[in-house]
């Protein structure tokens, strides 16, 4: 879903909040450019490919790794601290930048022991998570582009729906779960309910007949003696099959 908000922000440029502030993908460019400039990097992972996104449009972690807390940071002292002039007015996108990074943080906790927003769902700090929810969600729910249509009804609105459900889903799973008479958990760690488990599995399945497709080419390398035989009313005859051992036999079925 990150991507998605990465993409379409990209896409568009300009983006403004419910108060009319402009949230520009122009500083982001801008940010490249200066470290480029000055040759240093002001304590962020912001390369060419994240601002050149629409070549590795498909990679998760560039668009993580844009709308971080690390690039919101980089852009609050450039226009405060150094007070740099293109970096003006740059608040509404900072701001922007840190909640969607509050939000991704909290719907992607995965630490017992993490800190902040990777801190897992617990009813000890539900007034600090629900806060950053609610605030992040109100923020994407007052997106519009330039022409004063709103984001979540239009034709771009994948991203930003999909973290709003989210957000929803994770809230009242944690109330069924940790605020029921009879809690069945202690904390809800999100990270548990997320597809890259079934993506990690179907890669080593899709590993594993790789593997089993490399075998099966050697095999049919074999000499004809390593072939099994049959017999018939007319005596032993050679099969076509070369025999193959049991683990083998066990890969062809996931061929």
């Amino acid at each position: 879903m990150k991507k998605l908000i990465r993409n379409n922000w990209g896409a568009l440029k300009v983006m403004r909040n419910g108060k009319g502030e402009d949230i520009s993908w122009y500083y982001i460019e801008k940010l490249y450019r200066y470290q480029e400039k000055e040759e240093v990097v002001a304590g962020n992972k912001f390369r060419r490919s994240h601002a050149a996104w629409k070549k590795k449009n498909k990679k998760v972690k560039l668009a993580v790794q844009v709308s971080s807390r690390s690039v919101a940071d980089a852009l609050e002292f450039l226009n405060k601290d150094l007070k740099v002039p293109q970096f003006r007015g740059c608040e509404a996108t900072v701001r922007f930048i840190r909640l969607i990074d509050d939000l991704f943080d909290l719907i992607n906790s995965r630490n017992p022991f993490g800190r902040g927003t990777k801190r897992p769902l617990r009813k000890s700090n539900q007034a600090f998570w629900m806060k950053k929810m609610e605030d992040a969600m109100d923020e994407l729910k007052s997106l519009k582009d330039l022409q004063g249509n709103r984001i979540i009804t239009g034709k771009k609105k994948a991203g930003v729906l999909g973290m709003l459900v989210d957000a929803v889903a994770f809230r009242e799973l944690f109330e069924d779960c940790c605020l029921c008479e009879e809690p069945i958990l202690q904390y809800l760690l999100a990270y548990k309910l997320s597809q890259d488990h079934l993506e990690l599995f179907l890669f080593a399945v899709r590993s594993m007949r790789e593997a089993g497709t490399t075998q099966q080419a050697d095999f049919i390398k074999l000499p004809s003696s390593a072939c099994s035989t049959t017999t018939t009313s007319k005596g032993p005859t050679a099969t076509s099959t070369p025999w193959m051992p049991p683990s083998f036999c066990t890969s062809l079925h996931l061929a």
